[in-house]
């Protein structure tokens, strides 16, 4: 049993891999920006889009995830899932160093 668990979960991960890959859908509106937007059959997907970085928060992110957000809210979506692109790291938190940028240093 916990091999067949095992084989699905790395089925899943290169399914959601290669999905990554190839979605249009994101924050630049047509190449994988730092977050990718999707809805399939009512559930909504955000993939954080900033391995190297951690997939840390910054403000560009935040600003294309809110209204996204509502916008599923008052939809048909009734879940949201939100994943870490990369094997590091979900999402490490705000981007102190972007943050650290935006005020001037």
């Amino acid at each position: 049993m916990l091999l067949k668990i095992c084989s699905n979960l790395l089925k899943r991960r290169s399914y959601l891999a290669h999905n990554i890959r190839n979605m249009s859908a994101s924050t630049n509106g047509g190449g994988e920006g730092d977050l990718i937007l999707q809805e399939k059959g009512g559930v909504g997907w955000i993939y954080l889009n900033r391995p190297k970085a951690l997939n840390a928060l910054n403000l560009s992110m935040i600003r294309s995830m809110y209204p996204q957000l509502q916008t599923w809210e008052k939809g048909d979506v009734k879940l949201v899932v939100i994943k870490g692109v990369g094997d590091k790291a979900f999402c490490s938190g705000g981007d102190i160093r972007a943050i650290t940028e935006e005020k001037g240093g």
